[in-house]
């Protein structure tokens, strides 16, 4: 089961509408539930970064610019190349933001490669 999470009435109202439209698209009831925030649980560590874990040649990368691996699940460029890698980016956007991922040349083109 999924659920979505709100903290306030206007995002609450648009998490309803875009249940319904997606029930509607696919014909059937989500079993998704809309719930208000409350609290909020890091995830274990096996869990962080799980895209950027499938590419060896990034991974490691960064591994070495962040050998602390708090610093690296805490990384905010480590984070966009995972969502890059996750398919949750786009090229427009890597290459806006490309110099301050601290990349060398060689994984911005691995990463670049990947991107639609």
């Amino acid at each position: 089961m999924s659920k979505i999470y709100y903290h306030d009435e206007e995002q609450k109202q648009l998490a309803q509408e875009s249940k319904i439209a997606r029930q509607d698209l696919i014909g059937k009831p989500l079993t998704t539930e809309i719930v208000q925030f409350d609290q909020f649980f890091m995830a274990e560590a096996y869990h962080q970064k799980f895209y950027l874990k499938l590419n060896d040649n990034l991974f490691l990368e960064l591994r070495t610019i962040y050998p602390n691996p708090d610093d690296l699940t805490n990384s905010t460029a480590a984070t966009k190349i995972n969502g890059f890698l996750g398919d949750f980016g786009d090229s427009e956007l890597f290459f806006r933001i490309q110099d301050d991922l601290g990349l060398s040349n060689e994984s911005q083109a691995i990463l670049e490669s990947r991107l639609h």
